[in-house]
């Protein structure tokens, strides 16, 4: 992992744009769903839903409100995020967390934070990723002894946004969010419009095993683009209605038969009976 150098008050500091971690997005997307345990997880929205943004990943809660998490994986990123116009100012966005490299939790995010939290328009938390173990993974809660007889579920100190994000600092914080008042759940065709996103990206939380694998292998098109021993619909077989066009992948090399009436060729649906 490339090292990381000390950065001046205003994050403009020697190798910002260096990668602080060797997870790729999509690892950490995948840790991210795994860890908050929501299957109502989309990744990269952007303007199929939003007009001016793209999100890393969106949640969508029970009650119906939009999760936004902001990967990053270098300092240099991290601040774009704050040059930013619109800096993630939709109102259907309720909840806006920035996920973090582990070594980013430290005095150096603890000092930018309180030189330049009053600049800051609106309120998000922080959430921090670890760099040891053979997969992404996310620091996990402990319960510890409060007052009295009371414990609590908490983080180690270093992992907490109140660390870094005091609570008179999120006072004001929110006192500069002129958008608060009007941030709002999700309308019911704005959730069929997120779904139906969520659905074209096949979101697959775990890699696919040797076994899931055979069958794609066998399916695999031929060097003529088509699945083997299948040929192209003519355009008479068009006409007559025994082909149409493929729309649920929408594309020319997909031999995968959708069920036992239909099979996959040169981006069309072709009857079996027109396949002889």
């Amino acid at each position: 992992m490339p090292d990381s150098k000390p950065d001046d008050a205003n994050g403009a500091g020697v190798a910002n744009s260096t990668l602080a971690t060797k997870w790729s997005v999509a690892e950490i997307q995948r840790a991210l769903v795994t860890h908050t345990g929501v299957d109502e997880s989309i990744p990269n929205v952007s303007f199929g839903f939003f007009k001016r943004m793209e999100c890393d990943l969106v949640q969508v809660t029970d009650a119906g409100y939009l999760h936004e998490f902001e990967i990053k994986r270098s300092w240099g990123d991290f601040m774009a995020d704050f040059k930013k116009a619109h800096f993630h100012d939709d109102v259907r966005i309720m909840r806006l967390t920035f996920v973090l490299p582990a070594e980013f939790a430290g005095e150096r995010l603890k000092k930018w934070c309180a030189d330049h939290y009053k600049e800051f328009k609106r309120s998000f938390d922080f959430m921090f990723y670890l760099e040891d173990g053979p997969t992404c993974s996310f620091p996990q809660a402990k319960w510890v002894h409060v007052s009295g007889y009371r414990s609590a579920l908490q983080l180690p100190e270093q992992f907490r946004t109140e660390t870094y994000i005091t609570p008179e600092m999120a006072r004001e914080i929110h006192r500069n969010d002129k958008d608060a008042p009007y941030r709002r759940k999700l309308f019911l065709e704005e959730l069929v419009k997120l779904y139906r996103l969520g659905v074209v990206r096949l979101w697959h939380r775990t890699a696919p095993t040797e076994e899931a694998q055979a069958p794609l292998e066998e399916s695999k098109p031929a060097d003529n683009g088509l699945p083997a021993g299948v040929r192209a619909a003519t355009e008479d077989e068009i006409a007559a209605g025994d082909a149409r066009w493929c729309k649920m992948c929408d594309r020319a090399d997909c031999a995968l038969a959708h069920n036992d009436a239909l099979v996959h060729g040169c981006n069309r649906m072709v009857n079996k009976e027109a396949l002889s």
